[in-house]
């Protein structure tokens, strides 16, 4: 036999073994390899650090079709938040107890960093997300070599059933969370992930969530949940039912809880509802995108204790500066409010009980709510009705313009008839005046300011006043000389006609108040100037030690 039919005959009995070698072992390899590369993603989607076990996989390679069972994440972290080293700021853990993916290009897994499938189940997950306050690292020392595994996700169909998910601090005195019962269905997904100069990007053709149940800890005084959440696209639709924020505090407590003062704020609403979302712009660039917001049925309460210590100075935000400093963009046509009811309640030194001031049946509307478009110079407007002590009716306008670094702003409001005992509850520190009857015809309400001063007028057209002057020590019985002149100064009536007196005022602003405490002012001060002469408005700058002046 020839030297080359030898050599052929070699290479056809080598070839022979290493097709019968890759017929034999391939299959089982390339198995190997499918699932060493799946745990792999797995483990870098979960964090890094994080330890992968299934109990079973099985694989159906020609068909790309995977399924996991009783899979389990957990993750080395202690609860002192001491061991946080990450290049991420949250960790998964939990268990699934099924995850099937069906139709995955085995090529892209294998050779490129693509996952590329046509669908992917979950069944009954039961995570937990976990969060630090670190600063996350910029680079990945977890020694793992595996980073950006999975540059770009393609997936036809995503469906999550019967989830349960909760989000929890290293630390217990931060804020958690956890939605129960949730389902998820998605369609035409694309996600590219970050890596060299791409940035995170994600799109889809339909997307669908219901959760069941919705609670939320706020550390040290609150928690927050909510009933019923749905979000669709792209019927553009989320909604919200039953939300509701409580105290773990009462009113006289809750300053136990504080070191400073600080409102006690909680409130339930029916229902809350988004037209038109842009859930794509919420979830790339962090913007609120939609046509309609409308919160229907909502009650406030808000306990004020002015007996508590006071906190370090700080600037309060006007509402432009509000809107154009928000941590996430807003681009909301019109935001609608129906059936609102807000009761203020206020406690000082003065008085151990709460004086309290209700709006009921308020009926909102505002538009201009975008701080992502500052070319437009758009205006925030509000327009709301209601009615106060459920008896007066109530008309407000209010405007800004979010980009005006002055924030300057205008208010117009009418107050119908009411007694003028109503006012007693706000007013003790107007001199302890308290009123002992007389009757509010109406009150015409002007304010034009910005951040540092306005001026206005209030038009109040009332009969029949009479006052009180309580001693200074907040005792409940009146200081009998000092009211028996104030009532001989005190302009007793003002109705229309030649002698009807205009309240003109300026007022500065406390620029570590809110905006209501600016606009009671001058409705305060304006009252202030219609009812006493300048001769008790004297006695009452002195006794506060100043404050501001009318004109």
């Amino acid at each position: 036999m020839s030297n080359f039919r030898k050599k052929f005959a070699l290479g056809g009995l080598l070839f022979v073994i290493i097709a019968s070698a890759v017929a034999f072992f391939g299959p089982d390899l390339l198995a190997s390899l499918v699932r060493d590369k799946t745990l792999k993603i797995m483990e870098e989607a979960a964090g890094p650090r994080s330890h992968v076990v299934v109990a079973s996989v099985q694989l159906d390679l020609l068909a790309g079709d995977i399924s996991w069972t009783g899979l389990r994440i957990t993750q080395a972290i202690d609860s002192a938040d001491t061991s946080w080293s990450y290049h991420r700021s949250v960790l998964i853990a939990g268990d699934v107890g099924r995850l099937d993916v069906k139709g995955l290009s085995i090529r892209k897994l294998l050779l490129g960093k693509t996952l590329d499938m046509r669908s992917v189940r979950l069944h009954k997950p039961q995570l937990v997300l976990i969060a630090s306050d670190r600063k996350p690292r910029t680079t990945d020392d977890s020694g793992t070599g595996d980073a950006d595994i999975v540059h770009t996700i393609r997936l036809d169909s995503l469906m999550v059933d019967s989830g349960n998910v909760r989000w929890r601090n290293t630390r217990p005195d931060k804020p958690e969370a956890s939605v129960q019962k949730f389902t998820l269905g998605a369609s035409g997904i694309a996600i590219e992930l970050p890596h060299g100069k791409t940035g995170f990007s994600l799109k889809f053709v339909t997307a669908a969530a219901e959760v069941d149940s919705l609670h939320a800890g706020l550390p040290p005084l609150y928690d927050l949940t909510a009933e019923h959440i749905r979000i669709a696209h792209p019927d553009s639709t989320f909604f919200i039912r039953n939300m509701e924020l409580t105290s773990r505090k009462g009113p006289q407590e809750y300053k136990n809880a504080l070191r400073y003062e600080t409102d006690l704020t909680t409130f339930h609403t029916d229902s809350v509802r988004v037209g038109g979302l842009d859930l794509a712009a919420g979830l790339n660039s962090g913007t609120l995108a939609a046509t309609t917001l409308r919160i229907s049925g909502t009650k406030v309460l808000d306990f004020r204790d002015k007996t508590m210590t006071d906190a370090p100075y700080k600037v309060k935000p006007m509402p432009a500066k509000l809107l154009r400093d928000l941590p996430f963009g807003v681009r909301v046509d019109t935001l609608l409010v129906d059936g609102l009811d807000v009761e203020y309640n206020e406690k000082d030194v003065v008085t151990s009980a709460f004086g309290q001031l209700r709006f009921t049946n308020i009926i909102a509307t505002v538009t201009g709510l975008d701080n992502t478009r500052p070319e437009r110079k758009n205006k925030l407007r509000l327009v709301a009705t209601a009615r106060v002590y459920e008896t007066a009716p109530v008309r407000f306008k209010f405007e800004s313009a979010v980009f005006d670094s002055s924030d300057h702003f205008s208010a117009r409001a009418h107050i119908g008839a009411l007694p003028f005992t109503a006012f007693n509850a706000m007013t003790n520190d107007l001199l302890l005046v308290k009123a002992t009857a007389g009757s509010i015809g109406g009150i015409e309400y002007t304010l034009d300011a910005d951040k540092n001063k306005g001026h206005g007028r209030v038009d109040m057209e009332y009969s029949d006043l009479k006052v009180r002057i309580a001693k200074r020590d907040g005792a409940r019985e009146k200081d009998g000389l000092k009211s028996f002149l104030a009532n001989q100064l005190v302009r007793s009536k003002n109705l229309s006609g030649s002698n009807f007196r205009h309240g003109d005022f300026t007022v500065e602003r406390k620029k570590d108040r809110q905006i209501f405490n600016y606009m009671w002012s001058g409705l305060r001060e304006g009252m202030m100037e219609t009812v006493l002469p300048q001769a008790v408005k004297d006695v009452k700058a002195v006794a506060s030690g100043g404050g501001t002046k009318a004109k």
